[in-house]
């Protein structure tokens, strides 16, 4: 009783301290531990708790007993986006997430819970306004009472938060399936505002709002252990239906209702299901490589805000390759590409959705039989992309710590 005390009071904490991350998919993301940033590949593993949330079949690989395991992820985010006309504009931001996983397993049957950041386009801070906050207050000198503008800001950021529970049976000793239930709160805010002046006094227009949901939705894992060097993992997720209700606290210009986000109105932006599979081979005792996919379902979502409604599906590739320097020691290195499946005409000027490679290398400490300590560092390589005058660009890096504790007797 006492473990399970122990995981809701960090559950509590995740719940205060989470914040985004980079985007996998248009929405989805996949950075949830350490583990995924030293490989960026779990879809098929089987070595450590977060695979309740990559590979839930796989579990049954997994000696008997609990397990609790708890990861940070630190990311620092930079978009810039630049116009001849208004010049560049820069949002630099440091993003800590959690993940957070129990599994308890006995013989043929396993239950198991996470708590991760399932979605997210990024937190942006434009202390010095962007794109959108210039033509505003641009728009504001039509007026006789205004020729200067004296400052603009604007910062948003985006959280799905979700919450999964779940169970594992081993059919045979190859063959295991799992399935669970998973809760997403959904939230996005934004805060704004415009300042001008001459001959009036400096005036500054704000919005300040808050959107927010919760859904259900589900998944399905299966896991196939050919032999003891091979290992293959699927998992299907279901789409979460999300409708976010808006909450305006302040709009000076009315600008939350000309973007149909009026106060008390809802709209649809849905966590989009995906497709993950996974292929995992060990070439000798020590080495171990690893490939996957994830294909997000995002036509199935409904995305009702503009630019989304004809987006998706983006997909993200992977491989990876982890050598056992010593019985208690690994280190690894990955790769994966992610290609996003929106219009560059519809990218939003906060946060653009672009293409990107990423790289990723770590290490796993195992000071005793029943703690596992990981280290990752990951680097993204987005490409720029220029739609008429205006040219985006990107950039995140992200180190990472995980910390596991395994209990020898189950539940």
């Amino acid at each position: 009783m006492h473990r399970i005390i122990v995981w809701f009071f960090i559950v509590n904490i995740a719940l205060m301290i989470a914040i985004p991350v980079y985007a996998a998919g248009i929405l989805n993301q996949q950075m949830y531990s350490a583990e995924y940033v030293r490989t960026l590949n779990r879809q098929a593993a089987t070595n450590a708790a977060d695979i309740a949330a990559y590979n839930p079949a796989g579990i049954m690989q997994l000696e008997n007993g609990s397990y609790i395991r708890t990861d940070l992820i630190l990311g620092q985010f930079q978009v810039e986006t630049s116009t001849p006309e208004f010049g560049a504009f820069d949002s630099e931001t440091t993003s800590l997430c959690p993940g957070l996983f129990v599994i308890n397993k006995k013989d043929k049957w396993a239950a198991y819970a996470a708590v991760t950041v399932a979605g997210s386009g990024g937190a942006v801070d434009y202390d010095n306004g962007n794109l959108r906050t210039f033509q505003v207050a641009s728009s504001l000198l039509q007026s006789p009472n205004f020729s200067q503008i004296d400052g603009t800001y604007i910062e948003g950021e985006e959280v799905y938060l979700r919450s999964t529970i779940g169970g594992a049976y081993a059919v045979n000793e190859h063959v295991s399936i799992a399935v669970g239930l998973s809760y997403v709160n959904a939230k996005r805010s934004v805060e704004a505002f415009m300042d001008v002046s001459d001959p009036a006094p400096s005036t500054k227009f704000e919005l300040d709002m808050e959107r927010s949901a919760d859904g259900f939705g589900g998944v399905v894992g299966i896991h196939v252990k050919f032999n003891e060097s091979w290992d293959m993992g699927f998992r299907y997720e279901t789409n979460t239906n999300i409708d976010l209700e808006s909450d305006v606290k302040r709009d000076d210009l009315d600008l939350a209702t000309q973007l149909g986000w009026a106060d008390g109105t809802k709209t649809r932006r849905d966590l989009p299901g995906l497709l993950g599979l996974g292929v995992s081979c060990k070439i000798t005792p020590r080495c171990k490589i690893q490939g996957s996919g994830i294909y997000f379902l995002e036509k199935e979502a409904k995305w009702e805000d503009e630019g989304y409604k004809d987006a998706g599906n983006s997909y993200e590739l992977g491989i990876s390759a982890e050598y056992a320097l010593y019985p208690n020691f690994k280190v690894s290195i990955g790769y994966s590409h992610s290609e996003i499946e929106q219009k560059p005409e519809d990218f939003s000027v906060e946060s653009p959705q672009l293409n990107f490679d990423v790289i990723g290398s770590g290490f796993t400490w195992s000071p005793t039989d029943r703690i596992d300590t990981t280290f990752g560092a990951g680097y993204v390589l987005y490409d720029s992309e220029t739609v008429e005058t205006i040219n985006f660009d990107k950039d995140y890096w992200a180190i990472s710590l995980g910390f596991q504790y395994h209990f020898p007797t189950p539940l």
